[in-house]
C-alpha cells in the first residue's frame, strides 16, 4: 500500500503538470467555466458571512453581463473595388446542407 507521502508526492506532480497557455506555463485550474463563475458568485454572496476568503483574481465573471443584441455579418464588396483591388470573383460549387445533405446552388 502506498504510503501518505508517495501519495501527496504523485498528486503534486499531477498538479504541475498540464497543458501550457499562451505564456508559456502550465494551465491551472480546470475546464468547466460555469464552475468558476458559481465559486465566485457565491463567493461574493457569502463575502460578509466568510472570514479571509480566498480572492479569486483575474477573472471575468461572464454572468455578471447582459448579451448583446447586436450581429454582425460580412457585406459584399462592389465589383469596381474588387477589379481596383485586385480581388478575384468568388467562385463556388454547391452548397451542402450539414444536416441533411441536401445541395443548392449559390444565388
Amino acid at each position: 500500500m502506498p504510503s501518505y507521502h508517495n501519495y501527496f508526492q504523485a498528486l503534486t506532480s499531477y498538479l504541475k503538470i498540464g497543458t501550457k497557455n499562451t505564456t508559456g506555463n502550465p494551465y491551472q485550474g480546470h475546464l468547466h467555466i460555469w464552475v468558476t463563475h458559481d465559486l465566485q458568485a457565491q463567493r461574493s454572496a457569502l463575502q460578509d458571512v466568510l472570514v479571509n476568503p480566498t480572492e479569486i483574481t483575474g477573472w471575468v465573471n461572464g454572468n455578471y453581463y447582459v448579451p448583446t443584441t447586436e450581429t454582425l455579418g460580412i457585406l459584399p464588396i462592389p465589383l469596381e473595388i474588387r477589379e481596383s483591388s485586385g480581388i478575384a470573383t468568388y467562385v463556388s460549387g454547391p452548397i451542402a446542407n450539414i444536416k441533411t445533405g441536401e445541395k443548392k446552388k449559390p444565388q
